[in-house]
């Protein structure tokens, strides 16, 4: 910033900022160029950054905040994630309900398992299954997402085939 001598003028000099450097608690893992590709050099924009906390912030057991801090270069940012533990990455969820059907079994039966960032590429698993009190009918899936959702789904119908 600079005045502009006896005219009043104040002129005022703006650099797009760009990011120097990306950390998570003072690291820089593997899956951190997975959730922000390609951004290190690049014009610093808060919808990408957005974008990749909800990306982190999607494992349950995880809570990501972003510290935007000057580098040692003009025109830079450090950008600095911090990760708290909010819970046990791996979960088991066992359950039992008798908001079943009468023709697919009054009691129902369920389990999950949720791993989150067990291939540390910021990756969340979820394993479930249901049956049914007589087991007759069940099903199961299975979810893994790391930035692309995979999912597959199984149900056996009961008395469908001779």
């Amino acid at each position: 910033m600079r005045n502009g001598g006896s005219k009043g003028n104040l002129i005022i000099n703006i650099v797009e900022g760009k990011i120097n450097s990306i950390t998570i608690d003072s690291e820089n893992p593997f899956f951190l160029k997975l959730v922000f590709p390609n951004m290190i050099g690049k014009t610093l924009n808060l919808r990408d950054f957005e974008q990749g906390l909800e990306q982190l912030n999607r494992m349950s057991s995880y809570q990501v905040t972003i510290d935007i801090q000057p580098s040692k270069r003009i025109g830079y940012s450090d950008i600095i994630l911090k990760r708290t533990l909010s819970k046990n990455p791996i979960s088991v969820d066992i359950g039992i309900d008798n908001g079943g059907q009468k023709s697919s079994g009054k009691n129902q039966f369920n389990t999950t398992l949720e791993l989150d960032n067990i291939l540390h590429l910021a990756d969340s698993w979820t394993i479930s299954a249901n049956k049914n009190s007589d087991f007759r009918n069940n099903h199961k899936n299975w979810n893994v997402t790391s930035g692309l959702s995979i999912s597959t789904q199984e149900k056996l119908i009961a008395n469908l085939l001779p």
